[in-house]
């Protein structure tokens, strides 16, 4: 990367004395929008904690194999909608960026059909290949976990079968559109406030009271589905949309 920049870059034309400048306006900048990035990965982190925790705690072995697998199918699901909501928020921050903002409405009118169809499509390929992926770790290979593992993994996988539809949807526009508009403390304090006010504590009251895995699970995946209701009102009152963009002429936020 460093030969790419210094060598064959012509659009930079990045010189070694660039390095030893300093600007307080970006430093300011990356402070200002790079905190809430930086404390919105923390509750994530804090949120898979909390999953681990509590099905340590409360369930057994079996239950936890389970877990790690209906998780990995996740997170697969997870890899390819990430993707996607990187495409969309390129796309979001040029137009934006340029100050195109009622180009920028009809882009997000129409990614929020586009993604509300990957969220069905989504759902519908990890509730088609539960059965198989389920089957690589029931001894294909050797070993293989057991049957009470392979039947909570179904039941949780049927679980993601849903919450994947409303992830297909949220996670993009929120990210993608939100975030990447402009509106970057919005995304962290609404991820804040469902770890720690609803997905955690629902799935420890639950497991508390006995309920089997896959209701704790479900718990614990539920904001994917209640932060569709925060992404369509918050994406189509368009307030997100802020230029953070500066220029030698104006340092100013221009909200759209």
């Amino acid at each position: 990367m460093i030969v790419y920049v210094f060598v064959f870059d012509k659009k930079l034309s990045l010189q070694f004395s660039d390095m030893r400048q300093f600007d307080r306006t970006l430093l300011h900048d990356f402070v200002h929008y790079g905190l809430p990035l930086i404390a919105g990965e923390l509750v994530w982190s804090v949120n898979l904690m909390g999953n681990s925790m509590i099905f340590g705690h409360f369930f057994d072995a079996s239950v936890a194999t389970a877990v790690s697998v209906a998780n990995t199918m996740d997170t697969l699901a997870y890899i390819a909608i990430s993707g996607l909501s990187s495409a969309v928020g390129i796309l979001t921050g040029k137009t934006v960026g340029a100050g195109k903002y009622d180009l920028m409405k009809e882009y997000a009118r129409t990614t929020q059909v586009i993604f509300l169809f990957v969220g069905l499509l989504s759902g519908a390929l990890v509730a088609g290949l539960s059965k198989p992926f389920i089957h690589l770790y029931s001894g294909v290979f050797g070993g293989g976990i057991s049957t009470a593992a392979a039947r909570e993994a179904a039941l949780l996988i049927r679980v993601l079968s849903i919450t994947t539809i409303g992830r297909g949807y949220q996670a993009p526009c929120l990210f993608g559109l939100v975030k990447c508009g402009g509106d970057i403390s919005f995304v962290f304090k609404n991820d804040t406030f469902f770890v720690l006010c609803v997905v955690l504590p629902s799935a420890l009251i639950a497991a508390s009271l006995g309920a089997p895995a896959w209701v704790v699970f479900a718990c614990l995946k539920s904001d994917q589905i209640l932060k569709c209701f925060v992404a369509v009102v918050k994406i189509n009152r368009f307030n997100w949309m802020k230029n953070l963009t500066r220029s030698n002429t104006t340092d100013a936020v221009h909200p759209a």
